[in-house]
């Protein structure tokens, strides 16, 4: 249910843009209007991209910084970074985090920074956002939010919590 939620509330965010009429001209993603993004230079778009990868760099990389960090081995295997320790529920719990947590850190620290104005930071604040809000459907039963889950923490509140702290940093100047 919490998935057919999210993926009807994204799809009305996305599509509202065309049914919204002369006020949407008012909306902006990150600062930046949307109508710009009609008009918007292919070298804007490639930075957006950049901005987009990069947010997923530092969502792995957040996990692997907790790995390294705590002194657990550990592997890569296709898009998952396997835990070889054990870990305690805690640290599971932790580790489950580390990657929402650190793309969620490093995007309030680009608001604070010249580079929030630009393309680069809109693309790193879109993917952060859709990464999170669509975790659930994208990764049912399994990934960071079913490991915080199975290991006693509220996996539907962070989701909240992580899912309106990325929807605010887009949506912010």
């Amino acid at each position: 249910m919490k998935t057919i939620i999210v993926v009807l509330g994204i799809v009305f965010i996305l599509c509202s843009n065309v049914y919204a009429g002369d006020w949407s001209k008012n909306w902006t993603i990150n600062g930046i209007p949307v109508e710009r993004f009609k008009h918007a230079e292919p070298e804007e778009y490639l930075e957006m991209a950049v901005g987009m990868g990069t947010s997923m760099l530092v969502h792995w990389g957040s996990h692997v910084l907790w790995l390294e960090l705590n002194g657990k081995d550990w592997h890569q295997s296709g898009l998952k970074e396997i835990c070889e320790s054990s870990l305690t529920n805690s640290e599971a719990r932790m580790f489950g985090r580390a990657g929402f947590v650190g793309s969620l850190v490093v995007g309030t620290g680009l608001k604070f920074t010249p580079l929030n104005d630009t393309w680069f930071a809109t693309g790193y604040h879109s993917m952060t956002f859709l990464e999170i809000s669509l975790y659930p459907a994208l990764h049912h039963g399994e990934g960071d939010l079913h490991l915080i889950e199975e290991r006693g923490g509220n996996d539907d509140l962070e989701y909240v919590i992580y899912t309106g702290w990325s929807a605010a940093l887009l949506l912010t100047k």
